[in-house]
């Protein structure tokens, strides 16, 4: 393993500038595109240099500023939940100081929230059959295939900083409205009573997964209404 003078230098050449980005910039868009072998080796290696308080701070200055591609990428079918490079955020959105200085510098919180609104804005593309004009099909791979959990994750991350949340209704809450008339009616549950229902999709299953993990947001949206004294 390197040492921790290593791992400075090594982190160093990752983050040197190159024009608008920097070697680890380019890398995290190119993430989903690694093999499976090579984007875990190359997890390992971030998670090794992650210690190094320069590259803590670096890597997720890079995240926040790459994040809108990577999440595009995703919602188009390119990298796996478990071995994405999403999967590393926990390393720094746990820290609010991080937090606050991704949202601060990269206006990461917008950021968040308009990834789940492009995503969304996919599905209601291709409506299913019978479905509702602007509503998101429940039979679209971003719906059908989770394809929104990690960004759904990291927002709750980001809500649990202490200091985030009253942030939330100012400069998010618009948009995130209009995600939640996305999935309004997405899959109505209609009642059929002329035949036998031979063969039931399980449309509704991958609604309702959806409808729990936007839900869940919610009490960390909010959580600066509480008073405590």
């Amino acid at each position: 393993g390197l040492c921790d003078g290593g791992c400075r230098l090594v982190g160093v050449a990752l983050l040197a500038p190159e024009h608008d980005s920097c070697p680890l910039g380019q890398l995290l868009v190119a993430d989903a595109r690694l093999s499976k072998s090579l984007a875990t080796a190359l997890h390992n290696i971030y998670l090794r240099l992650i210690v190094d308080p320069v590259f803590k701070q670096g890597f997720a200055s890079w995240y926040a500023r790459q994040y809108a591609d990577m999440a595009r990428q995703f919602a188009v079918g390119l990298g796996v939940d478990d071995t994405s490079v999403f999967g590393l955020s926990v390393q720094f959105l746990n820290r609010t100081k991080y937090v606050e200085d991704l949202i601060d510098s990269y206006d990461f919180l917008r950021t968040l929230v308009q990834s789940i609104h492009y995503m969304l804005s996919l599905a209601c593309s291709e409506a299913a059959e019978g479905g509702l004009p602007g509503v998101a099909s429940a039979s679209h791979r971003v719906v059908s295939s989770k394809r929104l959990s990690p960004v759904v994750r990291d927002l709750k991350y980001v809500l649990k900083a202490g200091t985030v949340s009253p942030y939330f209704a100012r400069f998010a809450l618009r948009k995130w409205l209009q995600v939640l008339r996305m999935v309004q009616g997405m899959h109505p549950q209609e009642r059929r009573t002329d035949t036998h229902v031979e063969y039931e999709t399980r449309e509704w299953e991958h609604a309702f997964e959806l409808s729990v993990a936007l839900t869940s947001v919610f009490d960390l949206a909010v959580s600066w209404v509480r008073i405590d004294q």
